[in-house]
């Protein structure tokens, strides 16, 4: 099964996300360019962990969006998380972990 990322397209145009973590991963690790350059879709067999966290946390966000919820998932092939949906609300973040925790488990 793969899963939709949050990849730049579908980015608001006023969105601006920087490696927070830059100075700490190793240039040949094999990620997506940090957090700018992810694939559309990951496979969920990679997937360690779910998690939600604020902007600036894993990522530096512009102002707007420091207090928005960014969904993660943890995979096996990077030490950075993947982006999976931004939310303004940490109960709309939590209830995007469900959705998607049940969907991982029915795969």
């Amino acid at each position: 099964m793969f899963i939709k990322t949050f990849s730049k397209p579908d980015y608001p145009s006023d969105l601006d996300l920087t490696d927070n973590t830059l100075d700490e991963i190793a240039y040949e690790d094999n990620h997506w360019d940090y957090m700018n350059r992810f694939p559309d879709y990951i496979n969920s067999d990679t997937i360690t962990s779910l998690v939600y966290e604020t902007g600036d946390w894993y990522f530096y966000t512009n102002d707007k969006y420091v207090d928005h919820y960014f969904v993660l998932a943890f995979v096996n092939w990077s030490k950075m998380p993947v982006i999976l949906s931004m939310c303004e609300t940490e109960a709309e973040a939590q209830e995007q972990v469900r959705l998607l925790t049940i969907e991982l488990n029915n795969k």
